[in-house]
C-alpha cells in the first residue's frame, strides 16, 4: 500500500507529510515519476488524479508510483501474489453454475420493504436456494483467498470480514461466485482485468532502489533527541527563582514536559516531602 502524493490532477509537488512519511525529496520523486513515464506501474494509464507512493510494509522498500485504483487493489488483495494468482484463475475459470444473466438495474425497488432474499433475486437473479448452493459448493469459503464466509444471506449495506459478496461480470451480468469483501474490492479495483493482475504480480516483486528507513535516517526524520534531565531536586530548586517557561527554554523542552517530569518524579526521586514540593511549585508560579 502507499500514500497519496497529491490530490490535484497529475500533481508533481510532494507534500510535507509525504516527505516526512517516506523521507523522499522532490528530486527523488521526480526521478521516480519520470522513470515510469508519468504512468501507473501496473495498469500503465497516465496519472490524472491521485498519485500514490507504494511500498512494501515488510521491507520498507519503495516499489513505485501507482494510480489510486491499483494501490487500493493490491492492498485489498493483501500484496499477496498467491491471492492475485488465484484471482486470475478465478476470473478465467468457467463456472457452469454461474450463467444467470438477469441483472436489471432499471427497475426501482423500495429496499426497505423487501426481504433480503428478494433483493438477491432482484439484483443478481439468484434464489435463496441457489445462493446457498453456491456457498456450499465453495465450502463456505471465498473463491479466491479461501477466507471463511458466514453462511448467511448477503447484505449490500454492510461490510465485514466474513461477509459473502456476490461477484458478477459487469459485461455479461453473469454471477461468478461468492467472495470475501477484500477480494471483491480487489478484483473490482483492477476492473476484472487479468492483464493488470498479472502486471501486479510482476510489480510486487520490483524495487525502485529507495528504502524508506534509509531515506528517513539520512534526513534525521523520526529521531527523538534524548533529554538529559538534571536531578529532580535541582529542578525543584531552580523553580524557586525561575518560571516553568524559563526552565523549559533552558532545557530545550516544553513547559508541560517540565511539569510532567516534576509531577512523576518528585516524590520518588528526591528527599523532598510532598508538601515541600507543592510549596516550592506554588512559589514558582
Amino acid at each position: 500500500m502507499g500514500e497519496n502524493a497529491g490530490s490535484s490532477p497529475a500533481r508533481r509537488t510532494i507534500t510535507k507529510k509525504t516527505r516526512s512519511l517516506f523521507g523522499i525529496d522532490q528530486s527523488q520523486y521526480d526521478k521516480l515519476y519520470n522513470s515510469q513515464g508519468g504512468q501507473c506501474k501496473i495498469c500503465h494509464t497516465n496519472f490524472s488524479a491521485k498519485v500514490c507512493i507504494d511500498h512494501c510494509h515488510a521491507t520498507n522498500n519503495i516499489r513505485g508510483l501507482l494510480c489510486d485504483n491499483c494501490n487500493k487493489g493490491i492492498g485489498a488483495l493483501k500484496d499477496n501474489t498467491i491471492i492475485i494468482s488465484n484471482a486470475i484463475e478465478y476470473l478465467q475459470a468457467a463456472h457452469d453454475w454461474c450463467l444467470l444473466q438477469v441483472i436489471d438495474y432499471n427497475i426501482i425497488y423500495n429496499l426497505a420493504e423487501r426481504r433480503r432474499k428478494d433483493l438477491i433475486k432482484h439484483w443478481y437473479g439468484l434464489t435463496a436456494s441457489q445462493y446457498f448452493a453456491i456457498l456450499d459448493l465453495q465450502c463456505c469459503k471465498c473463491a479466491i483467498c479461501t477466507t471463511e464466509l458466514d453462511r448467511v444471506l448477503t447484505r449490500r449495506d454492510n461490510n465485514y470480514k466474513g461477509k459473502p459478496c456476490i461477484d458478477h461480470c459487469h459485461n455479461t451480468k453473469a454471477v461468478r461466485g461468492l467472495l470475501c469483501n477484500d477480494c471483491n474490492i480487489g478484483v473490482a479495483q483492477f476492473n476484472d482485468d487479468t492483464t493488470n493482475l498479472n502486471n501486479a504480480i510482476i510489480y510486487l516483486n520490483s524495487y525502485s532502489g529507495l528504502n524508506i528507513s534509509t531515506l528517513r535516517a539520512e534526513r534525521g526524520i523520526g529521531k527523538k533527541t534524548k533529554i538529559c534531565w538534571p536531578p529532580i531536586d535541582e529542578l525543584i530548586n531552580k523553580l524557586q527563582y525561575m518560571s516553568y517557561l524559563q526552565l523549559a527554554r533552558e532545557l530545550g523542552v516544553s513547559d508541560n514536559a517540565v511539569r510532567k517530569r516534576i509531577k512523576t518524579r518528585s516524590v520518588k526521586s528526591c528527599n523532598y516531602t510532598l508538601d515541600n514540593c507543592i510549596h516550592l511549585m506554588s512559589e514558582a508560579q
